[in-house]
């Protein structure tokens, strides 16, 4: 037998949900760079105004949606707190007009994630849901190669 088909045999295999989280990773890092973000606004709303940007949000916009986030799904609310009540995101490259579209964005991604965890009834809990968040980060274009600043 080839080499190769013995190293796929060695492979372990991947269980359905671990499988699930890699590729909602990949469906959701689609729509999440695509701009202007599909969002259904309630009835009788009208769609919010950081959706009305000329041009997509920046590779720095999209690190630190998903920066907010991770804490958001983290429970790490002092973090969140600080970070937008001391107006941190301006230290990171984005200016304050960027704030309702960096809170779109995070907001957008925890709904993805909390939405796929409804469908699951509940499976793909808040573990998952950060891994699935990684598995978004990792394929999303603008923000490869810069997980260390993800941190």
């Amino acid at each position: 037998m080839s080499a190769r088909w013995e190293r796929l045999l060695d492979q372990k295999p991947v269980s359905l949900l671990d499988h699930l989280i890699v590729e909602a990773g990949k469906l959701i890092a689609q729509d999440f760079v695509r701009w202007p973000l599909e969002i259904e606004p309630e009835p009788g709303t009208t769609p919010p105004a950081a959706l009305e940007r000329e041009h997509a949000p920046t590779p720095a916009l999209y690190r630190e949606a998903v920066r907010l986030a991770r804490w958001d799904l983290s429970a790490e609310l002092d973090a969140y707190d600080d970070y937008m009540r001391n107006h941190r995101y301006l230290a990171r490259g984005l200016a304050e007009e960027a704030r309702p579209t960096l809170l779109l964005l995070s907001r957008w991604l925890v709904e993805q994630l909390s939405v796929l965890g409804e469908h699951t009834h509940g499976r793909v809990n808040r573990r998952r849901k950060l891994e699935c968040l990684e598995a978004i980060a990792r394929e999303t274009t603008v923000l490869r190669g810069v997980d260390e600043q993800l941190s």
